[in-house]
């Protein structure tokens, strides 16, 4: 093909008609933020009522970022209009020089949608199987019992691989049951505080036995000074049982598993670092490739060096405990242990010194993460209703409750940004605002807080 063939008018045409019928949104700008291209998926998603401002202007005002001042590849996720967006920005050049810049919008929603879809259909069907499975679950058992009878040295061998496989779907529609609920976020978390011992000790003594069984040992080494730690104390013993029952699986007879913790310090804004207390499970077993170190996290993922040693699963544990472990706001990795395992390392946020409101907490660094993530700002903005007490012993519950939910109505219709979000504390006592947006939004809800103090 020529390149009088490349770029004939045809050619050139047919590209802009697929461009502009793309599912995602796709625009490119030159270096003053003029349009040269913008698909209508785009356009759809730019729309708004802010008429006076130019096409740049509206860019900025939903990205929160200036794409123009980007020289590498860059991605970003974007909430607008209650739809997360993934965005990336790829700087365009012509003869070594920046020419502009083109965006291609991602709608994260439809993915996560689909995924919700998925998750759900094989929750309901994982959930239709417990009941047929419990009662052949209890028939082997009755068998095994001779409650029907004797049996045969034939029949309770067959018996035995009955159960044993019945007992394994059983834990199978379990553990996918567990991830399910927690994916879709339908498991509630109770968080309150606990030392580290409280949580690892009685964990521990589970598999003493187990471990036994194949000579490995089980150690325990965890400082008496830690901080205290933020945690749901059942979930958080499920991500430790996890982690051990998987080194007692794949560590060979006569090895070793040590459960080590320690604070650590998680910098989660140039000037501010998070305390966390970070729990380490050693095993001197089969040890996990560097190539492999990400991929296990990820739902029925299993390494082959996994399956030689002959251990029934099917890959979920470890994504229910990644899940859970981000859920707490922490983080989990596996690295080599030396000379030859693994060791898997998850944070949980300690709680020692702590004023503020467990979930209040969990809230505000969630949120500063993604704004440090994304590069943007982000203010607090907290409105106290004064004599709470007294509005509802002079106006009765109702009433009360009447004017609380006008009240929340005017702050929501104030929002200024789609990114922005509110919530309310105590029952209405304390109002939250987020703002993601510079000193022009801050003044636009202090004027309408201003407006409702006397409007009220």
């Amino acid at each position: 093909m020529t390149t009088d063939t490349l770029f004939s008018p045809v050619l050139i045409e047919l590209l802009q008609k697929a461009l502009e019928t793309l599912p995602d949104g796709l625009i490119v700008i030159d270096n003053t933020g003029e349009q040269l291209f913008t698909n209508t998926a785009a356009l759809q998603i730019l729309h708004n009522n802010k008429t006076a401002l130019s096409f740049y202007e509206k860019l900025l005002y939903l990205l929160s970022f200036d794409p123009l001042s980007f020289l590498e590849d860059t991605e970003r996720e974007v909430l607008i209009k209650n739809i997360t967006y993934n965005i990336s920005v790829i700087p365009l050049f012509t003869n070594a020089h920046k020419s502009g810049v083109a965006l291609f919008l991602k709608n994260c929603h439809l993915l996560k949608h689909t995924e919700e879809i998925k998750t759900d259909f094989v929750s309901i069907a994982s959930h239709e199987l417990r009941n047929p499975l419990t009662a052949m679950k209890n028939a082997l058992e009755i068998l095994s019992t001779k409650a029907a009878g004797d049996l045969t040295a034939a029949q309770e061998s067959f018996l035995k691989i009955a159960m044993r496989n019945a007992n394994r779907i059983a834990s199978l529609v379990n553990e996918y049951l567990d991830l399910s609920k927690i994916t879709l976020d339908k498991v509630p978390f109770e968080f309150k505080t606990y030392t580290v011992q409280d949580i690892v000790l009685p964990v521990i003594e589970e598999f003493r036995e187990r471990a036994g069984l194949k000579k490995i040992s089980l150690n325990v080494d965890i400082p008496s000074q830690l901080p205290k730690i933020l945690a749901d104390i059942s979930k958080l013993e499920q991500m430790l049982a996890n982690l051990v029952d998987n080194a007692v699986k794949y560590t060979s007879e006569g090895g070793a598993i040590t459960i080590t913790a320690q604070e650590v310090k998680v910098q989660v804004r140039d000037n501010y670092e998070q305390s966390m207390v970070e729990l380490v499970v050693a095993d001197t077993g089969i040890g996990v490739p560097e190539n492999k170190r990400e991929l296990i996290f990820n739902t029925f993922y299993r390494i082959n060096r996994a399956m030689e040693v002959k251990e029934e699963g099917m890959g979920l544990g470890l994504a229910v405990v990644k899940k859970l472990v981000e859920r707490h706001g922490g983080q989990v990795h596996v690295e080599s242990n030396v000379p030859s395992g693994s060791r898997f390392c998850f944070t949980i946020p300690s709680y020692e010194g702590e004023r503020r409101d467990a979930n209040l907490r969990l809230l505000f660094d969630r949120e500063f993460q993604r704004a440090r993530k994304n590069q943007s700002s982000l203010s607090l903005i907290a409105i106290f209703m004064e004599n709470f007490d007294a509005l509802h012993q002079h106006c009765g519950e109702q009433e009360a409750r009447r004017i609380l939910g006008e009240l929340e109505a005017a702050i929501k219709l104030s929002l200024y940004h789609p990114a922005d979000f509110f919530i309310s504390h105590k029952r209405g006592k304390c109002w939250l605002l987020f703002v993601t947006q510079n000193d022009a939004a801050l003044m636009s809800y202090a004027e309408e807080s201003s407006r409702m103090r006397s409007g009220f």
